[in-house]
């Protein structure tokens, strides 16, 4: 049992998961043994993606023998994930992962036909109003909040730094752990356009356009936290620039932390007097698609321009919208003239390595 369980779930895990059948050693290993067959046969990716979603709602209600679940603790479970702030295509996958579980269980096994429990209590609960959509439910900001965001930042290491994610975020599109987990060898300034890797959702290794806004305020980052002398392929592009990193012997150049962007983000925001509740990651990511969708433009220009394509081919799709939105790139163009000015001394003083 232990080998089987060894397969699809972590040693950190197990110690958790064998509390599902109560007191009842029978009970728990007809459970754990359900969840085995459940999970074995899924392709990794999936099988992590269910997983995490099984502990996640078990977690939540303490690990009950599933079938003590009530379709009241399954809605709840939906009403919680909505309420974290969840994208919805996260939503769905966690419910559909409940749902595909407890389906499971209903299922007769053994040579008696038996079943583990008596019916799904997330078979009724919807998921239409939660389906993945271009937008979803973020809200995305408007460039002159984002303008405010970046002019409220203090022009040291530590704010030039902030400006960098969050120009970064909103260029780019990019997902939080995308950006803080990026290092100087995922970029090659060298090419043209220059570019930038990073693996996305699928584990894949994706090649992006690096916009110069963005390479601008990168740089203006490192020059101004005096890093150029300790880069190395291994460095994080956006580091702590934290004092303290220095004086308790933490390494400088590590890779921050998912939750540090969201607090720079949140910082900016009540530095720039706006609601620091209204404005996430995913607010800073849509705020060019939000523009292009009110303009008309395709789903898939969005993407593109978004940067979500081979650098070979966004320039294609670069030009085909400068059409139908020249108003709205106009306006677009002007704010980002004026957040590359945030670096610009820095810049022009740095030479052109």
């Amino acid at each position: 049992m232990g080998t089987q369980l060894a397969r699809v779930l972590p040693a950190a895990e197990q110690s958790i998961v064998i509390r599902i059948g109560g007191d009842d050693p029978h009970r728990t290993k007809q459970i754990l043994l359900a969840m085995y067959a459940f999970l074995a046969d899924k392709p990794v990716n999936t099988r992590r993606t269910y997983r995490a979603g099984l502990k996640q709602f078990f977690d939540l209600i303490g690990w009950k023998d599933p079938k003590l679940v009530t379709v009241a603790e399954a809605a709840y479970y939906k009403r919680w994930l909505v309420d974290q702030g969840f994208a919805n295509s996260t939503v769905c996958v966690r419910l559909a992962a409940a749902d595909a579980f407890f389906g499971f269980l209903t299922k007769p096994v053994g040579d008696n036909g038996q079943q583990l429990i008596s019916y799904n209590p997330f078979s009724v609960i919807t998921r239409k109003d939660v389906l993945p959509s271009p937008f979803g439910r973020a809200k995305s900001i408007e460039w002159k909040s984002f303008k405010a965001l970046v002019d409220a930042l203090p022009n040291d290491a530590l704010g030039y730094r902030d400006k960098a994610v969050l120009i970064f975020a909103a260029y780019t599109g990019r997902r939080r752990a995308e950006i803080s987990k990026l290092r100087v060898k995922d970029l090659d300034l060298k090419s043209k356009p220059r570019t930038y890797s990073v693996v996305v959702k699928g584990n894949k290794l994706k090649t992006f356009e690096l916009p110069k806004i963005c390479y601008d305020a990168i740089r203006a980052h490192w020059i101004s936290a005096n890093r150029l002398s300790r880069i190395t392929g291994e460095s994080a592009v956006f580091s702590p620039v934290q004092t303290f990193t220095l004086t308790e012997g933490m390494d400088p150049e590590r890779v921050m932390h998912n939750n540090v962007i969201s607090d720079i983000i949140k910082q900016a925001a009540r530095k720039a007097g706006l609601d620091p509740e209204t404005i996430s990651t995913h607010s800073l990511r849509h705020m060019v698609a939000s523009d292009l969708d009110k303009a008309g433009a395709r789903l898939q220009d969005i993407q593109r321009f978004l940067g979500h394509a081979q650098p070979n081919t966004t320039a294609i799709y670069l030009q085909a919208l400068r059409g139908p939105v020249s108003a709205m790139e106009n306006e677009l163009e002007k704010v980002r003239g004026a957040a590359a000015q945030i670096a610009e001394p820095l810049i022009e003083t740095a030479g052109d390595d």
